[in-house]
């Protein structure tokens, strides 16, 4: 027979100055989580770029630079992604991963960004959303320069947030998420720091038909033939079952 009641919840005996934490995500980031930010939606895969190796595929076009892990510019641990756009009008640095479509509803992406962009040049997120059926094609832009971000709908490129604080060195790094709906092919918000932004009267392009069953996910610095591009990106979370 039981005695006594559990070490745990209401009848826990507390210490001072020792408290429990009703919440056990901040007992995670506590331990060094990097899902801090914003808590909301179930993680699927996160990526703190502190691997050896690189857990994406990195590609390049013209005279852009492969991705490569670097410790210049972090945002937490000791390493980041650092994308590489020197000048030229076709430069580009950028990586890409294939996620499996666990289940339809609402996604979540996050990063982690240090972006310099000049006039043409920005940094990227692009997603080819494939449930077997049609492809659904979202994409988001960050000037750096003109402190923008503008979101590629099914009638064009929308500005959706201007007037966008950032900076480069000292290991400052601008927190961007996105959340679309797989459901309806629609943006949700979007969230860059303490701002968010209703998107959900935006819808997502269509791209076609499909038998695939996948997330195809790039992040990508654009360069232009005035001056040298570069981001550092780090702590990528992809989430689920968002609100």
């Amino acid at each position: 027979m039981a005695r006594g009641a559990p070490d745990y919840g209401i009848y826990a005996v507390r210490i001072a100055p020792i408290v429990g934490l009703s919440d056990i995500g901040e007992g995670a980031v506590r331990l060094g989580a990097i899902d801090l930010w914003d808590r909301r939606g179930f993680v699927i895969f996160q990526d703190d770029f502190e691997s050896p190796t690189l857990l994406w595929d990195t590609e390049k076009e013209g005279s852009g630079e492969y991705p490569i892990l670097n410790s210049d510019e972090v945002c937490m641990g000791s390493q980041s992604c650092y994308l590489s756009a020197p000048i030229a009008a076709d430069s580009e640095s950028r990586l890409t991963r294939i996620f499996p479509l666990l289940k339809k509803g609402r996604l979540g992406f996050e990063f982690w960004i240090q972006a310099r962009a000049y006039t043409d040049g920005y940094f990227w997120w692009r997603l080819w959303e494939k449930d077997g059926v049609n492809i659904a094609f979202a994409e988001l832009r960050f000037d750096s320069e003109a402190k923008n971000i503008t979101i590629r709908t099914s009638t064009g490129y929308v500005e959706v947030l201007t007037d966008i604080y950032t900076t480069q060195g000292d290991h400052f790094f601008l927190p961007i998420k996105i959340v679309i709906d797989t459901n309806t092919d629609k943006y949700v918000r979007l969230l860059v720091g303490s701002v968010e932004v209703d998107l959900s009267a935006y819808s997502l392009r269509d791209m076609g038909d499909t038998t695939d069953h996948n997330l195809n996910v790039k992040l990508g610095c654009l360069g232009c033939a005035l001056d040298s591009m570069f981001t550092y990106v780090d702590n990528f979370i992809l989430t689920q079952d968002e609100p």
